[in-house]
């Protein structure tokens, strides 16, 4: 078995998935889902795009930047939660009614995400 998942960060160093979880590998079952709020989620990002656009140096952009990564690896995270778990049964409502949910607000979301890229590209730091 495979145990070196490079996907977590700590302080700057890649670490295993399983250290980071304590050792402990986790079932598909016991990746926590919640729904994603659609308010809340709009202010984030629009937090982080004022950040990124308001940002008065390299080190505060890039901040901004790696907080909207993790922001946004959240958000794919619970989508494909939800949909890996309505795809394995349909019959389930709740995950139904989640997987409606998402349907309606991924495109909403996905309008500041694109908001976003704009200021990315606009930035005097994009060289950097």
């Amino acid at each position: 078995m495979i145990t070196k998942f490079y996907s977590v960060f700590k302080s700057d160093k890649m670490v295993p998935l399983n250290e980071s979880q304590g050792g402990k590998h986790m079932k598909f079952s016991e990746y926590p889902y919640h729904t994603i709020d659609v308010k809340q989620a709009k202010d984030t990002l629009v937090k982080i795009e004022k950040r990124l656009m308001n940002a008065e140096d390299y080190a505060s952009f890039k901040q901004a930047f790696k907080d909207l990564d993790a922001y946004k690896k959240e958000l794919y995270t619970q989508f494909s939660l939800c949909e890996v778990r309505h795809t394995i049964d349909t019959r389930n409502e709740y995950y139904k009614k989640e997987q409606e949910h998402i349907d309606e607000i991924a495109p909403i979301l996905q309008e500041d995400l694109v908001l976003i890229s704009n200021v990315i590209l606009e930035i005097p730091y994009r060289k950097e």
